[in-house]
């Protein structure tokens, strides 16, 4: 029995809309229409920023901050680190996604604390216990690097090529999946990833 689809036009979100009035105003306030327009796409809303560590605590994490600065040095945010396991054993990367926490990946950290491989992950600059209230994937994955490295400060701008990096795997959630790709497109090596509910530009039309 055949059906008839009526074509809608999608609605504009409101944040969209206000983006794009910013963005009008590059050519009569180019500088202020540039920082407004990051500071609204980047900003993470307030429960993401929320401290629910419990359920990380609960597994006797070693908890570390990493010193962030940002483009310029401008500023300079906490972020909040934990590692579990022995150092020497293989490294496993965990990414969180966007506008959530470290706390939603404590169900693989068992599984692969069982497996004894050596787990980092972190909450995101301005996510969970770390401090800011926007961020980007330069700011995230300057921070990864910082972990790889075992240094105590991150900055964005650096590479991975700057110093080779590695580890035995990455598992990534969403937003944390674009990054992972970034850092292996930089040269990050890993003998596995893998990324669930991660954007893909793939053209979901085809089989």
């Amino acid at each position: 029995k055949d059906i008839a689809y009526k074509q809608q036009a999608m609605p504009v979100p409101f944040a969209f809309k206000v983006v794009g009035k910013v963005l009008e105003l590059s050519k009569v306030v180019p500088g202020l229409s540039t920082h407004l327009g990051y500071k609204l796409f980047f900003r993470i809303k307030k429960t993401a920023r929320k401290n629910h560590s419990k359920p990380v605590k609960d597994l006797e994490p070693q908890i570390h901050w990493i010193s962030l600065s940002t483009y310029g040095g401008a500023e300079s945010k906490q972020v909040c680190c934990y590692r579990f396991g022995d150092s020497k054993n293989p490294t496993v990367v965990l990414i969180h996604g966007w506008e959530s926490r470290a706390e939603y990946m404590m169900a693989i950290v068992k599984e692969l604390i069982a497996k004894n491989f050596y787990i980092i992950l972190f909450d995101l600059p301005a996510h969970g216990a770390s401090e800011g209230a926007d961020t980007d994937l330069l700011e995230i994955n300057a921070i990864v690097i910082a972990l790889l490295r075992g240094d105590k400060q991150a900055s964005v701008g650096q590479k991975v090529e700057d110093t080779p990096l590695s580890c035995e795997a990455i598992i990534a959630h969403s937003f944390g999946g674009v990054c992972a790709t970034k850092l292996l497109s930089d040269g990050l090596q890993c003998n596995s990833c893998l990324l669930y509910t991660s954007p893909s530009p793939r053209d979901r039309t085809r089989s």
